[in-house]
């Protein structure tokens, strides 16, 4: 998946205020820092990816008790 259309999935995530976002084996380096538009986010995977940090947006995140990485 490229960059835009993660962009998209965290977009759409926010327009219909997600509490769950799967990003698990999409082939990541980074975590877009939009991602820390999504206030009503619970659930964030991560995991099978290729990251090696997280942005700072991941501390905006305030209802997020659940981050599979």
């Amino acid at each position: 998946m490229n960059d835009l259309e993660i962009l998209e999935l965290i977009e759409n995530a926010k327009i219909n205020t997600t509490t769950s976002l799967y990003l698990s084996e999409m082939g990541l380096t980074t975590v877009p820092e939009e991602i820390g538009n999504l206030d009503e986010l619970v659930w964030l995977y991560l995991s099978e990816n290729n990251l090696t940090d997280l942005p700072p947006a991941i501390a905006r995140l305030k209802k997020l008790t659940w981050l599979h990485l």
